[in-house]
């Protein structure tokens, strides 16, 4: 699932009932895919601004999906119906087609609870809102190289009638608790204004973790950051990143201790926020000399060798 990213607007949440706006990911514009099944569920089409829709690979389950679905067009949401009715599923035997319906496919019935005409292409005002129909195959696109331009230019297309704003950001930036998953995309043309992450930072991708502030998201980048904002928000001593498994973490009121183990041979490297400087380090209970460890702005950084037999370490720190 695609979640609102950072640098993309609160106002305009783009939907899709099918993937056809995935493509729109690359340009900076996260999507979510929207269950059709319960998408009647007061209040759940509300976050939406624009939505795109295709019955080619699925079919509405029940007509109320296109009550709710008309009911959210004449409040002002935008609808992108891409389909050119020729699924061969069109033809099972549904609620569509039964009687009293008889419809050929149940994007007319849809249609119908928009007050429609069934062939009704381009855009088309509803209540305060809009329907934009272009009668084509969404999975032709994924066969044109310009497939992807097509949905977003139906994307602007459907942005304008209603008046909403079409941005594209140079970035997608997730955040999850302290975590933060960031990428730089090359595909956008908002390249011309890289996104900043403000603040300090763990690059979990480097070895050595080292901190790095206000970090740029250039084209074609990938991090996986700790935001250390989120420990010293907290203000209590924390472990915010280990190249090795830590467990038995315990803290008193001068004392933080572990223990720690991992492959033989390898670097263990252990990001501490401490936010009183540390007074003694004990590594298998051997105090180690302070030019073996690296404390400033309230973070302890620790190197040992690891290894398969649990390490216990003992931090204490002034009061």
């Amino acid at each position: 699932m695609f979640q609102r990213a950072d640098p993309f607007p609160s106002d305009a949440q783009l939907g899709s009932f099918y993937g056809i706006a995935l493509p729109l990911v690359k340009r900076g514009i996260p999507v979510e895919p929207v269950q059709i099944e319960s998408a009647e569920t007061p209040g759940l089409l509300s976050r939406y601004k624009l939505l795109y829709l295709t019955y080619e690979g699925q079919k509405p389950p029940k007509p109320e999906f296109h009550v709710a679905l008309a009911k959210w067009v004449r409040a002002g949401g935008s609808l992108i119906v891409i389909d050119n009715d020729k699924d061969p599923y069109n033809a099972v035997r549904e609620w569509w087609n039964e009687a009293p319906l008889a419809y050929q496919c149940p994007r007319q019935h849809l249609f119908k609870e928009l007050g429609l005409n069934p062939n009704a292409t381009g855009i088309s005002k509803v209540g305060t809102g809009s329907v934009l129909y272009s009668p084509n195959s969404p999975a032709a696109f994924s066969h044109d190289p310009k497939g992807d331009q097509f949905v977003e230019e139906l994307g602007r297309k459907a942005a304008d009638s209603i008046g909403l704003q079409w941005k594209e950001a140079s970035s997608l930036v997730l955040r999850r608790g302290p975590y933060v998953v960031a990428a730089g995309l090359d595909e956008s043309i908002a390249q011309n204004h890289p996104y900043i992450l403000h603040g300090r930072f763990i690059d979990l991708f480097d070895s050595d973790q080292r901190t790095v502030v206000n970090p740029e998201l250039s084209p074609n980048s990938r991090k996986l950051l700790v935001d250390l904002s989120s420990a010293e928000r907290n203000g209590k001593p924390r472990i915010v990143a280990a190249a090795c498994r830590v467990q038995d973490v315990k803290t008193s009121n001068r004392v933080l201790s572990f223990h720690t183990n991992g492959v033989d041979d390898t670097k263990a490297v252990v990001s501490i926020f401490l936010p009183r400087h540390p007074v003694q380090v004990k590594i298998s209970g051997k105090a180690i000399d302070k030019k073996q460890y690296h404390y400033e702005n309230h973070l302890l950084r620790l190197e040992f060798q690891n290894s398969t037999n649990e390490i216990p370490i003992e931090i204490y720190f002034a009061g």
